[in-house]
C-alpha cells in the first residue's frame, strides 16, 4: 500500500506542471491612447502563448468591425517571457483597423484556435479569445462639416476626354472619364463619383 501511495503521487507530481499552466491570448490596442483618425489605423497586437509548445500554427480568424475595414499582418515574430514564474514561448500577429467614420468603434472578441503540447502529445484544437476591444476615432479639426473625409498622403482627382470636345454633332459620343488617386488609402473609402444631369446630354455610367 504505501508503494502504491508513493507511485501515485510520484505521477501526479510529473503531470502536474503541464496542467497547471494553461495557453493564453492577450489583446492591446496601439496607440494606447485609444485615439485615431478616420481612415488612418488603430492597431490590435495579439500575443498568443503557451508553457509548452505549439504543435501546429495557430488559426487567426478574418474579423469584421462595423464601420471599419480591417487588415491583418501576415507577417509575425516569435515571442517568449516568463508569466508567474513559468516560462511561455508564443507567436504576435497584428490586425489594423481603418475606421469609416466617427465615433466609437467596437472590436468584437479574437478567437484564435491553437493546438499545444500536453505531454508531448498534441491537445485537441483548442479555441482561445480575446476580451473586446473599442476605440474612438476621430475627424481633424476644420472637417466635421464635409459630406466626405478621405485620410491620405495624397490626393489628386483626373479628367480625360476621348475624343476631344470638338467638331461633335448629335448622337456622337463622348467618353469623360475621372480618377482618383489617393496615396496610402484603400479603394472603398474613396467617395463614389457622381455626375450631374446635364440638359441635352444622355449619360451612361
Amino acid at each position: 500500500m504505501s508503494w502504491l501511495f508513493a507511485c501515485t503521487a510520484f505521477l501526479l507530481f510529473l503531470v502536474a506542471p503541464a496542467d497547471a499552466a494553461s495557453p493564453l491570448v492577450r489583446a492591446r490596442l496601439e496607440p494606447a491612447s485609444a485615439k485615431v483618425m478616420v481612415g488612418e489605423p488603430a492597431r490590435i497586437v495579439l500575443d498568443v502563448l503557451t508553457p509548452t509548445w505549439f504543435l501546429a500554427p495557430p488559426v487567426f480568424p478574418t474579423i469584421e468591425v462595423t464601420d471599419a475595414l480591417v487588415v491583418f499582418e501576415e507577417r509575425g515574430i516569435n515571442i517568449n517571457e516568463s508569466i508567474g514564474g513559468a516560462p511561455y514561448a508564443g507567436i504576435q500577429r497584428e490586425y489594423l483597423v481603418y475606421p469609416m467614420r466617427p465615433g466609437r468603434i467596437e472590436v468584437p472578441p479574437i478567437d484564435v484556435t491553437i493546438v499545444f503540447a500536453i505531454d508531448a502529445k498534441p491537445s485537441t484544437p483548442t479555441r482561445i479569445s480575446t476580451r473586446p476591444l473599442s476605440f474612438l476615432a476621430e475627424l481633424p479639426a476644420g472637417a466635421g462639416g464635409l459630406d466626405r473625409f478621405v485620410a491620405a498622403r495624397r490626393l489628386l482627382v483626373r479628367q480625360a476626354l476621348e475624343p476631344q470636345a470638338k467638331g461633335l454633332v448629335v448622337g456622337d459620343a463622348l467618353r469623360r472619364t475621372l480618377t482618383i488617386d489617393a496615396e496610402e488609402a484603400f479603394a472603398m473609402m474613396l467617395p463614389q463619383i457622381t455626375v450631374a444631369p446635364i440638359a441635352g446630354i444622355a449619360i451612361y455610367a
